[in-house]
């Protein structure tokens, strides 16, 4: 009985000791985060994204009769007015230009990695602030205006009839409920990633020293973590369709929610699926020995007593 009570905790260990160890490396480690969200800049769903908000303000923000006066100084206002309508069209595919240049150029990949860094830092320090705290969920924000305003600079009349020059869009990641939850979770895991491997290793050792069998023992012990690990990953599926579906509010575009996700839970689904495969693959090794074994003491009694 000890040794069932053991192999439980063991594999509810294997768990947190990979999220654990994930987290620190990944999750809550800004630069660790950065390393793989950074290169996603160059993902075709993101870029078209992008281009799509940074055309969609430069349409908006643009006066079509500004534009008119910086092009033909002096034309009297009433042809002024007319030749403005005429402008005004021809700016929507001009701002097109203008977003899929600014997102294939080092501005944008500088522009994606400071965003992705401030929303990350803001995330964390939300969840790991110290105390009790009330909050609203959270939310992190983008300034759009502002990548435009560099994306304009491309064409000097437009950017000399752009108006404002911030628009900030805000994103909840979190209700508070789900805050609440993730801060628990997060603050019980936070830096003990390796203190929750050793014990994991501790009462591994445990489960198998205290069984009576000790080869079926590792046999339990290794099944028991191949099924823990295939928990973690089923959890990882759904986490994964809740967070594109919160995702896809902001960005507009379920493709790039995923792409973002699953870059920054690559290591952790990979980290799983490798420790499911071999714990697997030895619990069924010994298994299947241990059978063999069985098998073969069971015909050599047989022939004894013919």
């Amino acid at each position: 009985m000890p040794s069932i009570a053991f192999t439980v905790a063991a594999c509810v260990l294997a768990v947190a000791a990979i999220c654990g160890l994930w987290l620190d490396r990944v999750a809550l480690d800004t630069e660790g985060y950065l390393s793989r969200i950074a290169p996603l800049w160059q993902e075709p769903a993101i870029r078209e994204q992008a281009a799509e908000e940074i055309a969609a303000f430069i349409d908006n923000h643009v006066d079509a009769e500004r534009t008119t006066e910086l092009l033909l100084p002096g034309v009297p206002t009433p042809l002024r007015a007319m030749i403005s309508d005429h402008v005004d069209a021809l700016i929507a595919p001009i701002s097109r230009g203008l977003g899929a240049a600014y997102v294939a150029s080092p501005s944008f990949e500088k522009a994606w990695r400071d965003t992705n860094e401030t929303v990350h830092r803001s995330i964390v320090q939300q969840l790991l602030a110290p105390g009790d705290i009330r909050t609203t969920g959270i939310w992190v924000e983008f300034d759009i205006g502002r990548a435009a305003a560099e994306a304009a600079h491309a064409s000097p009349i437009v950017v000399a009839s752009l108006t404002g020059d911030s628009f900030v869009r805000e994103l909840k990641i979190l209700d508070p409920g789900e805050f609440l939850v993730a801060r628990i979770l997060v603050r019980a895991l936070n830096g003990r990633g390796g203190l929750l491997l050793a014990a994991f290793l501790l009462f591994s050792v445990a489960a198998v020293a205290s069984a009576p069998d000790r080869i079926l023992a590792v046999s339990r012990l290794a099944k028991g973590i191949a099924a823990s690990m295939a928990f973690l990953l089923a959890g990882v599926v759904l986490v994964r369709r809740f967070c594109v579906a919160r995702l896809s509010g902001w960005y507009a575009s379920p493709s790039s929610s995923e792409a973002m996700f699953d870059a920054v839970a690559r290591d952790l689904t990979n980290a799983a699926a490798v420790v499911m495969v071999f714990a697997l693959a030895t619990g069924l090794i010994i298994t299947g020995v241990r059978r063999r074994v069985a098998d073969g003491a069971r015909n050599d009694r047989t022939d004894i007593a013919s």
